[in-house]
């Protein structure tokens, strides 16, 4: 009966020194387990928290220590504790994975955007304001959707929730309501503006400004008159000056008529319409030159110079012939003679300067230009000639002009 006993105790202490943490002296300190305590409080009412529990060691007085029969952390015994994930959560190592839309160590709160607010001149549509929700807004009538959107749904980042995208703003649009365009103008809608078309005519905001200068019609081109006469009476028709939009026209001019004797000259005429309610003018302009008829062109003598006055030549050309030197013009001829031609663009008999030839039959060697002289000495010549002629009025009415170096001189030797 003692072996059985002894050999139970034995095989009891064998088990007991397998454990881990039991000291070697638990059979000599008598040590012996008392019952596992009561399990804590857990630390987390859901999302996976921890308890623990202890117990204590009977052991001999001689021992005395919790130690004595075996390590601390024998006397202590740890477990997890609801291990709860609300709201569709998984659980996973002391802590909750949420769904979208939910958030907090137990997925217990779920996000929201909060009210994103009304809107001027238009209506919101919706009151959920949480994950996943969408809220809409209208306009009101005559007003248009300029900024935002129309719909915007809750979202998430991390445990903040906010709207896809701003809320509208309505703006209005049919601004053209009150018919604001003056005067016949079209008027275009716009945001919370209108934009006036305007008439010719007519500008500004509302087409109020009356921007039209008097119309002309039937103003005369320029004119360029011929005449013989120093005296010519010229007419040219009389310009129409209106306003389209009705408004009175005062017209003036420099010539009081639609006709006058102008002398040879150049002159200008002009009309000026003024139109008094908005100070716009209009003119028609244009010029009339009257010059006598022009003359044609008289032949270079062979062997001689062609000299004539090079000034005022469209009121008259004087020109004399001379003969180079040992040449002379035939019988018939005179070197003494004067080409005039006057305002009718008509030369005096005979109209051409005859070829110097027949060498033997020199007459008027004074017309002879003998080799070696100049163009200014022929200028200078000519001009004396010239000056103690019948013609020498020409020279007197332009006596800054008369002066050699505006006497032309072409020859053909």
């Amino acid at each position: 009966m003692k072996l059985c006993i002894y050999f139970a105790v034995h095989v009891i202490l064998m088990i007991i020194e397998s454990e881990a943490g039991i000291k070697s002296t638990w059979h000599e300190c008598g040590c012996s387990w008392e019952p596992w305590r009561s399990w804590s409080s857990c630390t987390r009412s859901c999302g996976g928290g921890r308890r623990q529990r202890d117990r204590e060691v009977r052991v001999y007085d001689k021992c005395g220590h919790f130690t004595d029969c075996a390590t601390n952390d024998m006397g202590f015994d740890f477990s997890s504790c609801n291990n709860v994930c609300y709201n569709g959560g998984t659980y996973s190592i002391y802590s909750c994975s949420c769904r979208d839309g939910w958030y907090g160590s137990c997925c217990q709160n779920e996000i929201d955007c909060g009210d994103p607010g009304s809107i001027q001149h238009g209506q919101k549509h919706g009151t959920n304001y949480k994950y996943a929700q969408t809220v809409t807004y209208t306009c009101d009538k005559d007003f248009n959707v300029t900024h935002g959107s129309t719909k915007i749904k809750c979202l998430s980042s991390g445990y903040r929730g906010y709207w896809s995208d701003s809320k509208p703003t309505c703006t209005f649009v049919n601004t053209c309501q009150s018919n604001p365009c003056q005067n016949g103008g079209t008027c275009i809608n716009g945001y919370e503006r209108y934009d006036c078309q305007c008439p010719s005519g007519f500008s500004g905001v509302n087409c109020e400004n009356d921007v039209q200068p008097p119309l002309v019609e039937n103003c005369s081109k320029d004119k360029f008159v011929y005449s013989h006469l120093p005296i010519t009476k010229i007419s040219w028709p009389t310009p129409n000056f209106t306003d389209p939009l009705g408004n009175n026209v005062k017209v003036t001019s420099n010539y009081q008529q639609n006709e006058y004797d102008f002398p040879w000259g150049d002159f200008t005429v002009q009309y000026t319409a003024l139109k008094p309610s908005n100070g716009l003018r209009t003119e028609c302009t244009f010029n009339i030159t009257v010059r006598p008829h022009q003359c044609k062109a008289l032949n270079i003598p062979a062997n001689g110079y062609k000299v004539c006055t090079g000034w005022k030549k469209d009121y008259g050309l004087f020109c004399l012939q001379y003969c180079a030197e040992n040449y002379t013009v035939e019988r018939q001829y005179d070197l003494r003679q004067w080409y005039v031609c006057g305002t009718r663009g008509q030369w005096t008999t005979p109209g051409f300067m005859p070829n110097c030839t027949d060498p033997s039959m020199i007459q008027n060697s004074q017309f002879s230009i003998p080799f070696g002289e100049g163009k200014v000495d022929i200028q200078d010549k000519f001009l004396t000639s010239f000056k103690s002629s019948k013609f020498k009025y020409f020279c007197e009415r332009f006596p800054t002009e008369c002066v050699p170096e505006n006497v032309n001189v072409a020859f053909n030797i």
